[in-house]
Parts: structure tokens; C-alpha cells; sequence
């Protein structure tokens, strides 16, 4: 859970780089859509923050076009109330509004709301830069289905949905979020980048087609389904490499239960706090914490965050923020479970025992494929045979596999 603080929407003013264009301190206008020019008091008003569109030609309030829907604290609509409306219940990441969109609608195939935006400036090709978005699906107050698919496009004209339909944009966005969004807390997504093109709009919304997304039930949404998200802070700003900190030695050990991080800082200068954040991949980065800094400092300080312990191999980053809002990228820790840590599998009266000195997620299929149990144990887990029918059987943590079989 990337929590990427809005004290990073910071100044948005252009200056110039030496004859290679503007380069922006922060580039979406209005990213927590807190600026508007009539609160909203019905759906479809994603007209009403400033700057933002709904990637289309059209601005209907029906199938013609995507119709996204701006929500605010002072909101007097069910579809545009805080902190509870029609779909859910939720308060803004920051600030007092959100905007939310549908990402998948059952009786209309590949059907799509999308929400865009011009940037200040264009990108500066060969600059690196940082995007990032809140989102949540929010405390679902209708039964619906949640699913992967949702992503950042950046491009250099406006991409639209063809005329009359709220139609897949047919485009392959940059940044894809990894997850189903089925989350009901805040979640902020994060992705460092150099810019191969100028680019001068970003558009963020579901560019998976149907069949290519994988959905969860929330509630029971029957034979009419849809899913709706909700998004704030959308940011993009250039990774100003000035540095406010010089980095000591760091390292990441084993506690009972979890991880702790561990960094050290040779001289701290303006500095406000760390972030502590994890991926699996190095491309998505996931918000773990802050830990406070000591401000200015020219003594050796140190400073430990405690993470939960992950189920597999993981990189851990650390960034200090300065008091103006500046990044500073630090040390990347990699860690991994450790070798001859295995789950053991046994059989016992009639029962399956399953012991793991750490969080593993278990898998129980027939020999066929068919998937009869899934959880996540640690410690000692026990599992009743007798659930099962005849016939042979395999458990798995995804490394080790377990064959059996169940008579009567």
C-alpha cells in the first residue's frame, strides 16, 4: 500500500532546462480535485473539477460516452456525496474530493469510464520522473465485482473513446496497477520512468478488455454487474536529484514475525521524513510507512522500520522527503525466505497437517486441477479429509507439493 503523501503536489510552475523545453516541479493541474467551479449535486459531474475530462467527444449523462462522477465532502447527490454514496463508503485520501469511475459494466460489452487530463507542461525526453494515484474501491455499499485491468496512459495527444460509445480505449497504457482493486483502504500506486516522448496528456482508467480481466465478487452481484473505483491524488513530477541526505550503511534481518529495516544517514539537511516502501518487480512500488527524520543533523543517526514478513522475495526502498517536498531515492534492500524454510505435509487420522514457520499461501487441488481449498497459514494448520471425496489429491505453497489420496 504505496501511500504517497499530497504534500508532493507541490508547485506548478514551468521554468526553463537549457533549450530542451520546460520541465514542470509538478505536472497534473488540480490532482486531488480539490479545485472545482460548482460542487456536484448528481452524477456525471466530472465536468466540474477543473481541468479533468472524461477522455470523449461527448458529455452525456448516458451510454453515448463515459461518464465518470466527481465526488465531494459538501456533495448533496447520492451519486456525489462524501463520505457515503450510492457506491461505497469513503473518505478522500487527502483534501475533500475524489473522483470515481466504473472500470467493467456486465450487459455492455467492454464498456469503460475514463478520466483524463492536459499535463502543465510537456515531458522532457531523457528526464526521469515519478507518477503516481491513490485508489480504492472504498466500503462497497452495492454488491459488485472488483478485477484488475486499470493504468496510467501518457500520450502526446488526446486519446478519446470513438464517438457515441463508452467504449475500451484501444491503447497500451505505460503503467499498469497489478492488483484487483478490491481494497477498501487507500492504496497509492507508484512508478519511476524517463520519458521517451514529450508527452502532454494522461489519461487513467480500465484498458483490459473483458475477457482478459480477472474478477472478484464483492457481495453477491448476481447477473447484472458492475465494478467502480475511486481515485485522488494523481500526480507526476520530475525526481530532482538534489540531495538533502547523505546515506550511511543499511541492512534488512529476519524478527520473529516479520522483517526490520535498518538505515543509517551520515547528515541530514531540511529533512522531513523517510518513506519505506516494497515491490516485487522493482517497476510498482508499495507503500509500507513513514518514519520521521531528525530535520537537520551532522552526526551519524539510525533509524529502524519494522515490515510484515512478506511470502516471497522482495525489494525494500527507502526515500527522504525534505520540507519543500523533494525526494531523495536512498538505499534498495533485497531479501528472500530462507532456504531449507519448507512447509511440511503430512497425513494423520484422517486429516491433512500442514506446518510453515512463516505465511504461506496453500493451494489444495483433484488430480484433475480442480481447485478445492485455498488459504494462507502459518504455524500448524489442520485440514479435514473428510471434506473431500475419493479419488487422489495434491497441496502446494506454490514451491513444494504434497500427492495423496482419500478412501472411505
Amino acid at each position: 500500500m504505496l501511500k504517497w503523501s499530497s504534500v508532493f503536489l507541490v508547485f506548478a510552475i514551468c521554468h526553463g532546462t537549457f533549450g530542451w523545453g520546460q520541465l514542470c516541479d509538478e505536472l497534473v493541474p488540480n490532482g486531488g480535485f480539490e479545485d472545482f467551479t460548482q460542487l456536484p449535486d448528481d452524477d456525471c459531474d466530472w465536468n466540474l473539477a477543473v481541468g479533468w475530462t472524461n477522455a470523449s467527444n461527448g458529455s452525456q449523462c448516458n451510454s453515448s460516452n463515459g461518464t465518470p462522477d466527481y465526488f465531494h465532502q459538501s456533495g448533496t447527490d447520492p451519486f456525489s456525496s462524501l463520505p457515503s454514496n450510492y457506491f461505497a463508503a469513503l473518505n478522500p485520501s487527502s483534501g475533500n474530493a475524489v473522483m470515481g469511475l466504473a472500470g467493467y459494466i456486465s450487459f455492455i460489452n467492454n464498456a469503460r469510464e475514463y478520466i483524463a487530463i492536459e499535463l502543465e507542461c510537456p515531458l522532457v525526453v531523457g528526464e526521469m520522473y515519478q507518477v503516481s494515484i491513490d485508489i480504492t474501491k472504498g466500503i462497497s455499499n452495492v454488491d459488485a465485482v472488483a478485477h484488475d485491468g486499470f493504468g496510467i496512459l501518457l500520450s502526446q495527444n488526446q486519446v478519446l473513446q470513438a464517438d457515441g460509445c463508452n467504449c475500451l480505449i484501444n491503447a497500451s497504457p505505460q503503467f499498469i496497477v497489478p492488483d484487483v482493486i478490491d481494497f477498501d483502504t487507500w492504496q497509492t500506486y507508484t512508478f519511476d520512468f524517463i520519458a521517451d516522448q514529450p508527452y502532454e496528456y494522461l489519461t487513467f482508467g480500465n484498458f483490459s478488455a473483458d475477457n482478459q480481466l480477472n474478477f472478484v465478487d464483492i457481495g453477491n452481484p448476481g447477473n447484472f454487474s458492475l465494478s467502480y473505483v475511486f481515485v485522488d491524488n494523481v500526480s507526476l513530477f520530475p525526481l530532482n536529484m538534489l540531495l538533502d541526505v547523505s546515506w550511511g550503511p543499511s541492512s534488512i534481518s529476519e524478527k520473529e514475525h516479520g522483517l526490520n529495516v535498518q538505515w543509517t544517514t551520515l547528515n541530514e539537511l531540511n529533512s522531513s521524513h523517510f518513506i519505506v516502501e516494497t515491490s516485487q518487480d522493482m517497476l510498482a512500488w508499495k507503500y509500507e510507512g513513514t518514519e520521521h527524520s531528525n530535520g537537520n543533523s551532522s552526526i551519524q543517526r539510525v533509524y529502524d522500520f519494522a515490515l510484515s514478513l512478506p511470502l516471497s522475495p522482495t525489494y525494500v526502498r527507502i526515500s527522504e522527503v525534505n520540507t519543500d517536498g523533494i525526494v531523495d531515492r536512498g538505499p534498495i534492500l533485497f531479501w528472500e525466505p530462507k532456504l531449507g524454510a519448507k512447509t511440511q505435509f503430512s497425513i494423520s487420522n484422517q486429516s491433512l497437517l500442514i506446518t510453515s514457520t512463516r505465511p504461506v499461501d496453500i493451494s489444495l487441488f483433484r488430480i484433475d486441477g480442480k481447485l478445492e481449498y485455498r488459504n494462507t497459514i502459518s504455524g500448524q494448520f489442520q485440514f479435514d479429509l473428510n471434506q473431500l471425496q475419493p479419488g487422489l489429491y495434491f497441496v502446494t505453497d506454490g514451491i513444494e507439493a504434497f500427492r495423496f489420496a482419500v478412501f472411505r
